[in-house]
């Protein structure tokens, strides 16, 4: 069985590339040099990268924008996590020093304005990893 030198994967294709890292294989016949084509690669470019970076490997991660602002509202911080996670962290420590520092207003900051403040900074940050893609 031939195995890539460059990344150690035994997956070939037919046409002797590398499935793991789109080298050629050792021993593998050059379609170039014989003038004709392999079979099922009438459409496949020469270059093994060209053909890796023309391939639609993953789809972007597309965040719901109301899903987004229901967790943040209903969970708090922990809702976040779905469109942000820098996001939770800070608001996770904003109400634990809420708790802990604030006494009673704590508690009610806690419980009353972070989810919403939650909410509004998870919207954004679902609409603004959208606007990448």
């Amino acid at each position: 069985m031939r195995y890539c030198e460059n990344c150690g994967s035994t997956s070939h294709d037919d046409s002797g590339f590398c499935r793991g890292c789109g080298m050629r294989l050792p021993g593998a016949p050059d379609p170039s040099a014989s003038g004709s084509t392999p079979r099922g690669s009438a459409n496949v470019a020469k270059d093994p990268m060209q053909t890796l970076a023309s391939m639609p490997l993953a789809q972007p991660k597309v965040k719901i924008v109301w899903v987004a602002v229901l967790l943040a509202l209903l969970l708090g911080p922990l809702g976040m996590i779905y469109s942000t996670v820098a996001g939770a962290l800070v608001m996770f420590a904003a109400s634990l020093f809420a708790l802990l520092f604030l006494g009673k207003a704590g508690v009610w900051i806690s419980l009353l304005l972070l989810p919403v403040v939650c909410a509004v900074w998870a919207g954004v940050a679902a609409r603004s990893a959208n606007s990448m893609y």
